[in-house]
């Protein structure tokens, strides 16, 4: 049985008829809306009897969680397509091409960590004056970003000296990085709140520039109540930028920072709301167990362990989490050690024991450490071979996981198609969303893109601003098959 429905029985098994509430969101959860599921778990808290309270934070928390999880695959996703697609935009557009195109690959580029193509991108960005000043200034505050990470702070320092912070969405976009690089003393949060003020004066809304950025700045300073509320309020499917480009061709730009501050966001706010549910004797061991996966995900390792060591001691974990929880903490602990223990110590943990869910779990784990782990999907390849897919679920989603992060693709499609429901294939109410997003993602890297669209088309009601990837998925795909694509957007 899927997690998330073990859990809502968990719940709903001591749930009075006066709590529908939590019932009803649980059930939200259970389809994969989880925004209808927040929204009915909020609404419900400030009516709620006090015996209440510890299932509305445990639901909470694992919606926030789920959704959490989302985003990071989305945002993964959505890098890596974003820059296969400005590259591709640049190559070919020799001649009067776009300006931007290298905005926001340099943006693209720092956040995956490469800092120095990021430098030599946003470089020619400040010195191009067909970009509106506006945007240099902003490729200046990410090329500080970049040189702060290289320790050159000096650098960074001049460069975020040199931009005009009457811009709104300029001091926004500082704010952003300030918070974003743990710069506290430089007060982020305080010209978030300038900002929010300026703008109510001049009775002007939020461009999504301005809202992704003041999400950064909510997410990593602890004002969860803000961000989720600013984000109910934000059109999160929206374009950063336009561009036209020769007589007729247009080019919207979209900025993947928005799927990694959703993801700090939603994160944040299941750690707050689990903490809250460990207070409910009744259901504190199953709390704990997310509270601590939460902070193991989020790379919190020690409050991790120290969570699973008391979890475990205390007798009240039901025994489907208690299994998991032991596997959590082996992986804990080997996270903890920075890999210098043997990946057998993981592979051994299956090692007595053919559980599937086991299996499911420690090579889903291996995904998350970057190991080979290759005896774990041996062993997990034997046991789909033997047994109905469906019963299996979870297994042929680790597998096909597994297979996606090696490249190996088609194994990685047809291990995620076994599960896919034929019926409704793109239906998240009906599919797991992080296996459509890594099918998804499969497709496009055996350059299936249309069966790709169609994925994050299906997705976009309850995940908007999987836009991000559509739109340049979309341009990889015209530029790659030399016509406009057959997959829908709109």
């Amino acid at each position: 049985m899927p997690r998330c429905c073990l859990v809502a029985l968990v719940l709903e098994a001591s749930l009075s008829a006066a709590a529908d509430p939590i019932r009803e969101g649980m059930q939200s959860y259970n389809r994969h809306h989880y925004e209808d599921a927040s929204t009915t778990l909020l609404a419900h808290m400030r009516l709620a009897e006090p015996s209440q309270q510890g299932k509305l934070y445990l639901g909470l928390g694992m919606t926030f969680l789920a959704c959490a999880q989302v985003y990071q695959e989305l945002h993964r996703t959505a890098l890596s397509v974003q820059v296969d697609y400005l590259s591709k935009l640049l190559a070919s557009d020799k001649e009067d091409g776009s300006h931007y195109a290298k905005l926001y690959l340099g943006r693209s580029l720092l956040d995956t960590g490469k800092t120095a193509e990021a430098a030599v991108s946003l470089r020619t960005c400040i010195e191009d004056k067909k970009i509106e000043p506006r945007d240099r200034s902003l490729a200046k505050i990410a090329l500080a970003r970049a040189y702060y990470l290289q320790g050159k702070n000096k650098n960074a320092d001049e460069l975020w000296s040199s931009v005009d912070t009457t811009d709104p969405e300029v001091m926004s976009e500082l704010a952003a990085a300030y918070s974003r690089l743990g710069l506290a003393e430089r007060k982020p949060l305080a010209m978030g709140e300038q900002i929010r003020q300026v703008m109510k004066q001049i009775q002007q809304g939020l461009s999504i520039r301005l809202a992704n950025n003041l999400i950064t700045v909510y997410a990593r300073e602890g004002q969860i109540d803000k961000g989720l509320r600013l984000i109910k309020s934000t059109d999160l499917s929206g374009f950063f930028h336009e561009e036209t480009i020769g007589k007729n061709k247009i080019v919207r730009f979209y900025d993947p920072s928005l799927l990694d501050n959703l993801a700090v966001l939603y994160g944040r706010a299941s750690l707050e709301y689990l903490e809250k549910a460990t207070t409910d004797e009744k259901i504190k061991g199953v709390a704990q167990y997310y509270l601590a996966e939460a902070e193991a995900r989020f790379g919190h390792i020690d409050q991790s362990i120290e969570i699973l060591d008391d979890a475990l001691a205390s007798g009240l974990l039901p025994s489907p989490y208690r299994e998991k929880a032991e596997l959590l903490h082996g992986v804990a602990r080997f996270w903890q050690s920075g890999g210098r223990q043997s990946q057998m110590h993981l592979e051994d943990s299956t090692g007595q024991q053919q559980e599937p869910h086991l299996l499911a779990d420690t090579l889903l784990a291996c995904n998350r450490l970057n190991l080979e782990c290759s005896e774990i999907a041996r062993k997990a390849t034997t046991l789909v071979e033997v047994i109905d897919g469906k019963k299996l679920e979870t297994l042929h989603y680790a597998l096909g996981r597994y297979y996606l992060r090696t490249h190996e693709y088609e194994q990685a499609i047809a291990c995620m198609e076994t599960v896919r429901d034929k019926s409704n294939k793109n239906k998240i109410e009906y599919n797991d969303p992080l296996m459509l997003i890594n099918l998804a993602e499969a497709y496009y890297r055996s350059k299936r893109f249309s069966e790709a669209l169609e994925i994050y088309f299906g997705m976009r009601n309850q995940f908007p601003a999987v836009r991000q990837i559509q739109v340049s998925m979309q341009g990889v795909y015209a530029m790659e098959q030399k016509s406009a694509g057959d997959a829908k957007l709109f």
